[in-house]
């Protein structure tokens, strides 16, 4: 039997139209899931802080939540903001999270707000940062704003 009468068989489609008509509501379906995947669920907010208190410390370097906890973050390990299942989730000072990979640090280092959270975490904490060894300390551009403090 031979590719077009399998696809008659199977009601497969015919053409690249025939496709987008038969599965026009799959393929929206999937297009609001890879939007989805980029927006944070409504309950984000009271869950992420709910989940730093319960954490207590960073999950990365082990420094411990003081009266900071707007500078601990709540980080998804799998990129999925949408992903809010506790094994996804992992609690990171903003530090950690800047180092989390390539994409985090050029995220952080372009937004103006992030870089002076950034500043007044290191400011604050910097004792203890280096108490614990944490190794974006010795980050290129960690070193330019420790240099500025």
């Amino acid at each position: 039997m031979n590719c077009m009468a399998r696809m008659r068989r199977n009601n497969l489609p015919k053409t690249t139209e025939d496709f987008y008509h038969q599965f026009k509501d799959a393929i929206e379906r999937a297009r609001k899931q890879l939007k989805n995947a980029h927006e944070y669920h409504a309950s984000f907010p009271v869950m992420s802080r709910r989940f730093r208190e319960v954490k207590g410390k960073c999950e990365s370097c082990g420094l411990k939540i003081k009266d900071d906890l707007h500078h601990f973050h709540t980080h998804h390990r799998n990129g999925d903001k949408s992903d809010n299942r506790p094994e996804n989730l992992q609690c990171l000072c903003i530090l950690c999270h800047y180092g989390v990979d390539a994409h985090h640090k050029r995220k952080f280092e372009k937004d103006v707000r992030s870089v002076e959270q950034l500043k007044t975490f290191l400011f604050q904490r910097k004792e203890d940062l280096l108490k614990i060894g944490n190794k974006y300390l010795k980050d290129r551009f960690i070193s330019e704003i420790l240099r500025s403090l």
